[in-house]
């Protein structure tokens, strides 16, 4: 049962595509601050859906890839 609780954990991080904004900094390791000083320069576009600013993973990723030619 354990295990099976750990397997489900994971996938829903593999196939999760929206993050919240504490998610969001817990994936590119970084702090509240610095993600809403990226969000500032328009280096990564919030989705809103109601009153919720949510990241999508694409983004993410693409930031990432961006952040390394640097």
């Amino acid at each position: 049962m354990f295990g099976y609780a750990i397997l489900q954990i994971v996938m829903t991080e593999k196939t999760k595509r929206l993050f919240t904004v504490n998610e969001a900094c817990i994936y590119l390791s970084i702090s509240r601050m610095s993600l809403y000083r990226i969000m500032e320069r328009k280096e990564i576009t919030p989705v809103k859906i109601g009153n919720r600013t949510l990241f999508d993973k694409k983004d993410l990723d693409e930031f990432i890839e961006k952040s390394k030619k640097l």
